[in-house]
């Protein structure tokens, strides 16, 4: 997996050859587990913050209220400030009593940035699996259209992102196709 990983890195910007299943897959892999490890301090922190904000009686009864039946449009509306109200002076004793979370914020865009350093790696790598594969090297289009902020793309990017994902598993060709406009 570190060989992946180095060979990955080293080829960042190389959209020719190819790279094979394992090579592809493990080089997928440990950025992701790379990522995930940076920004695991900030999700437990911050999955801690919202477990003691749960438990409070005052956001309960809220939200009992509003699923209620009797609790329609005609009848009451349940008081919009009070969820607002009471995060906020939760919030105040969650930092009280645990600090602020530099820490974990620093982890968080740490993990942020390696993201996006390992975007133009991951792109050359799925290229060149995807050449491996014999398929088009269009099919990596589908990923990034889904970083776009349009409400539609994403959707249908998704599934054509599960099309990627299957043809990046394909077995390799024996001879590498010729380098074309079209390929």
């Amino acid at each position: 997996m570190l060989h992946a990983l180095i060979d990955g890195f080293r080829r960042y910007a190389d959209f020719r050859g190819r790279t094979s299943r394992s090579g592809f897959w493990n080089f997928i892999v440990a950025t992701h587990l790379l990522v995930l490890l940076c920004m695991l301090p900030a999700l437990v922190e911050f999955l801690r913050f919202y477990r003691f904000i749960l438990q409070d009686e005052r956001l309960l009864e809220w939200v009992m209220s509003n699923m209620l039946p009797e609790a329609s449009l005609a009848t009451q509306l349940p008081d919009p400030t009070v969820p607002v109200t009471v995060v906020s002076e939760l919030s105040e004793e969650y930092l009280v009593l645990h600090g602020p979370f530099y820490l974990e914020l620093m982890f968080m865009v740490l993990g942020a940035v390696l993201a996006v350093v390992c975007l133009l790696p991951s792109l050359a790598v799925t290229v060149r699996r995807l050449r491996d594969a014999g398929q088009s090297v269009w099919w990596v289009l589908p990923p990034v259209v889904c970083l776009l902020p349009v409400p539609v793309l994403p959707c249908i990017a998704a599934v054509l992102c599960l099309v990627t994902l299957v043809l990046c598993c394909l077995p390799g060709r024996e001879s590498l196709p010729p380098l074309s406009g079209n390929n």
